[in-house]
Parts: C-alpha cells; structure tokens; sequence
C-alpha cells in the first residue's frame, strides 16, 4: 500500500540529485576552485578563479560566476524537495481518506477525531468558500455530499480538504495536527523508532539535532528561497542529507497508515492466518508452525504482535534440503519461511486474500485476540 507514492517519491529525488551532481562536475570543469576556496562547512561564500571555458561548443555568459550557479542549485533543490514532500503528503493522507469507507462501513464507526475533524472542517470550508476563493474548485455540494451520505448512513467519501486545512509549511507541529485528525496520537513518536530514520539520525546528522529541528532547518531554507535575496548556499552534501532525511520520514508516514490499514483488516478478518513463529534462525529466516494453506515466494504477509501489524514480503520457503518456490501447507506443519526483515517469536502472520474473477474469497473465522489493540 502507498508504494506507488513511495516509487515516485525516490524517482524525483534521485531526479533532483542526479542534476545536482552533474551541475557540480560542470562547476568544477568550467570554474576550478583554488586551494584556499574548499568549504570548510556546511554554509559557504565561495571565490573563484575566472571560469575556464574548455567545453568545445559550448558557451557561457562571462559575467556568470560560479555562486550565481551555486545559489540557482541552492534556491532550485529546497523549492523542488519541498514541492516533492508536499504533494506527497498530500496524496499520502488523500489515499488513506479513500480508504476509510472501505474499512468503516457505517461513518459513526470512524474514530472519533476523524468524524470530528470532518464535520468541523466542511463547515470552515463553506464559511471560506466563493467561487473565485481558495476552494473554487469544489462545489458547495461537494462539500457536503460526504457528510451528508455518511450521516443519512449511506456510503460515504471523506473530503481530504477538511483534513489538510491549514495553510502552514509542513514542519513537525503541522504533522502532528494533520495526524491527529486521523485519530493518531503524535505521529512523530513512531517516526523517531522507525529503524531507516533512527539510523540516519545516529549516522548523517549531528547528535545534537532531532528529527524536530531537521525539518525545521529544511522548511526554513525554502522559505528563505522562496522570499528572501540568497547570498550564501549549503554543500551539495547538506541538500542531498535533506533529500534523503524527507524520503525516510515519508516512508515513515506512510508506514503508519498502512498499518493502521493492516490493523482494521485483522479487526474485520480480512486477512487468512498463515502461522506462528516459533523459532528465529538467521539471515532473516524463522520456523513457523502452520495453520494450513498456499503459499508462495513473494507473497506480502502480515505479521502482527501485541503492538501493531507491519508489512513483510515473502523470500524464501525452506523444507528439507532444497528451496521452495510454492508449498500448500497441512495444519501444524513447520516450515521455514525467509523475509525481507527478522522476526521476533510469538509473531502471527497472516496473508491477504485471493481474488477469483474480481469477487474476494470466503475467509476462515479469525479468533479475537484482545493482544491485537493497538
């Protein structure tokens, strides 16, 4: 889920570096940097030599020098980074609103803060609303039709504008709000655990810094491109530390609502029991006792503890001496089952339904587990 917003998201920011490092071997070959000029931090005022036209066919302007090209790079990557972690969260938090008819049938049944900030929310917005106004791309009765349908108990849609209705850049307070409105208490707290950001705190940023004051250095350098003269720039290093600070703190987000997905799937009995882990092995291989069904190497599986479910992909089936690529598993048979990440004993996987002529097969009645609350 939200992968193809996650693909895209990669692809425009491995866009943005590949142009960043191919203006930087263009800088270097036309204005050679003199010993005493190499940046000694992350913020620099560069002097250089006059450029060196040794591009054959090539022309450039003598009046360019090598800042006016630095602080072009420097204004162009933090309006283009931001542009990119905007529409992503936008979109991020306009699927997941999809989502929620599917998951709650009835609108009484979704949580309390989203129900809340929906009804408030359309009110707000047809108070602001006029034709040639901020939201003259709705309707008035678009902007009702959702509330109306889920208060008559009828299906429902979830208006995504009643839930990105403040206007502010998205730093870490605005996150925390958007989130909130979803009924997810303080987003950041799993942010900060998620394994690829804990690491890339420890490892690329100062010990000093928290994933708060990152954010906000990023927000507040666009801003200053945006409305401000830039005399100075950062290193080609810093921008591409941001770019990927933003990609893990989108997978991030998008990891908390996918399991909360994953989470009202299991409460529902969407998903058909695989197993228990039972013993954990190395190279991310453990034993699983089975419950009894197909499986097949590259199978999304969910694994679920007393915390919350987290996606897995399947990579490996072992019985015996040879690999499996397909098993169709008896009941309390153990099985070797290789993932993308290690698991820990006493998780139970699960699986997501087939399909057979676009109807959804009949599932298994899923024991209750109160364990299973988030």
């Amino acid at each position: 889920m939200f992968s193809s917003l996650i693909n895209r998201l990669r692809d425009e920011v491995n866009a943005l570096k590949s142009v960043l490092s191919t203006n930087e071997r263009l800088r270097n070959l036309l204005f050679p940097i003199t010993p005493t000029t190499a940046p000694t931090s992350t913020t620099t005022t560069i002097t250089t030599t006059p450029p060196i036209f040794a591009v054959p066919g090539d022309t450039v302007d003598p009046g360019l020098t090598r800042l006016d090209w630095q602080i072009f790079d420097h204004c162009a990557s933090f309006t283009r980074l931001y542009a990119i972690y905007e529409q992503f969260v936008t979109m991020l938090i306009t699927d997941y609103l999809r989502e929620l008819p599917e998951l709650y049938a009835n609108y009484s049944e979704l949580p309390e803060q989203c129900r809340t900030q929906h009804r408030v929310a359309v009110g707000q917005i047809l108070q602001k609303w006029s034709e040639d106004g901020h939201y003259s791309t709705l309707t008035e009765s678009a902007i009702v039709q959702g509330l109306n349908d889920g208060l008559a108990g009828e299906h429902y849609t979830l208006l995504p504008e009643a839930f990105l209705i403040d206007p502010q850049n998205y730093r870490a307070e605005i996150l925390r709000k958007i989130f909130s409105y979803l009924g997810i208490v303080d987003c950041l707290a799993f942010v900060r655990k998620f394994r690829p950001m804990a690491e890339f705190m420890t490892t690329r940023r100062d010990s000093t810094e928290k994933i708060e004051t990152v954010l906000h250095d990023f927000v507040e350098h666009r801003n200053v491109t945006s409305h401000e003269s830039v005399t100075e720039t950062v290193s080609m290093g810093e921008i591409f530390s941001f770019a990927d600070f933003l990609v893990i703190l989108c997978e991030s987000l998008a990891q908390i609502l996918h399991r909360r997905v994953l989470r009202r799937q299991l409460d529902l009995g969407k998903l058909i029991p695989v197993g228990e882990v039972l013993h954990r092995f190395s190279n991310n291989i453990c034993g699983v006792r089975s419950v009894g069904g197909p499986v097949t190497i590259g199978d999304d599986i969910v694994a679920a503890s007393s915390e919350s479910p987290f996606p897995l992909v399947l990579r490996s089936i072992h019985s015996g001496a040879a690999p499996l690529e397909f098993i169709n598993l008896h009941p309390n048979q153990e099985i070797g089952f290789g993932f993308d990440r290690p698991l820990n004993v006493g998780l139970r996987l699960y699986r997501f339904p087939e399909r057979i002529s676009g109807q959804p097969v009949n599932l298994p009645q899923v024991e209750e587990r109160s364990d299973f609350q988030i």
